[in-house]
């Protein structure tokens, strides 16, 4: 949900990532991730892979855009980043399900 989002606003988007020293152009990849990773995750396709991925992806978000711990909210935000990563690497280290494409 939160690519379709960037998708939707892309100068909003752009602007915002400028705002703490990123390039736009990484837009792309950051959507990329984020919408395929996240349909691998529901198939389970390379879950282990993607999820540790991700979960270095949600930290490294959530250090760049959320590190203002004074404001109540981008505290939450980021606690709420680390929580999704350690989901995530919760689903790296468990086994696939019979419902998984890495099911073997």
């Amino acid at each position: 949900m939160a690519a379709i989002g960037k998708i939707k606003d892309l100068a909003d988007t752009m602007g915002y990532m400028a705002s703490v020293g990123l390039a736009g152009i990484l837009l792309w990849p950051t959507i990329a991730l984020e919408l395929l990773g996240g349909i691998a995750i529901i198939v389970g396709f390379q879950t282990r892979i993607t999820a540790i991925a991700l979960a270095i992806f949600t930290v490294v978000a959530a250090i760049l855009f959320h590190n203002n711990m004074a404001d109540q909210m981008q505290s939450i935000m980021f606690l709420k980043d680390f929580s999704i990563a350690g989901g995530l690497l919760l689903l790296a280290a468990s086994r696939p399900t019979a419902f998984s494409l890495d099911k073997n």
